[in-house]
């Protein structure tokens, strides 16, 4: 089984598990033309992504924890558009979704390879090219 499918079926359950607490939103939405959103215009998810995993410190005694929650992200903002990350419930959700993957053995098993993954991507600079493979939607 190829790592890419392990992250697809990852995906599928990050979405599962989002699909099920979209109502802390409201609703699923896309961006609408026009809409206010606190990210640049026209910014990767990937490059978000791989950004912010970047940015947290290797002292930190969070890191992994961090860097799935920054993919976790990604893949709801992929999910529900960037106008969502401004909402008070996009974070509820998050925090939902977080907490539900990681109780289940099969999805936190699948979520310490992934951060793995993207641990050893930022010491190789791999990350960016992988992370568009996953995400290739613009903001």
């Amino acid at each position: 089984m190829t790592s890419i499918s392990r992250t697809d079926r990852l995906l599928q359950s990050i979405r599962a598990h989002a699909l099920a607490n979209q109502e802390t939103l409201g609703q699923a939405r896309k961006p609408v033309a026009g809409e206010a959103s606190d990210l640049p215009p026209q910014t990767s998810v990937a490059n978000l992504v791989a950004q912010r995993i970047e940015e947290i410190s290797i002292d930190d005694p969070q890191r992994r924890q961090r860097v799935f929650r920054a993919f976790l992200e990604g893949s709801l903002l992929e999910m529900f558009g960037a106008t969502a990350v401004g909402e008070p419930a996009f974070q509820r959700v998050l925090d939902q979704v977080e907490h539900a993957m990681s109780d289940s053995t099969e999805t936190s098993t699948a979520v310490d390879r992934l951060t793995d993954r993207l641990l050893s991507g930022v010491a190789d600079g791999r990350n960016r090219q992988e992370l568009e493979a996953v995400f290739g939607r613009k903001l």
